[in-house]
């Protein structure tokens, strides 16, 4: 269950580095594609991992 949460908390703190200045902008020109195996790559884990992690779930934002 822990390294469940770590991994999330992981895979959070990545999606904000990556996707930095559309937080700060809510402008939809500021997304940024992300791959699986770049999270994977960048986390150390196999993209199967990331897959079931981010599985159903959603990041909300104010836009």
């Amino acid at each position: 269950m822990q390294q469940r949460e770590e991994t999330l908390l992981n895979l959070g703190r990545f999606l904000g580095r990556r996707q930095e200045k559309y937080l700060s902008s809510l402008n939809e020109q500021d997304l940024v594609s992300i791959k699986l195996e770049d999270a994977a790559t960048e986390l150390n884990l196999a993209i199967s991992t990331i897959s079931r992690a981010i599985k159903d779930k959603y990041v909300e934002v104010p836009r």
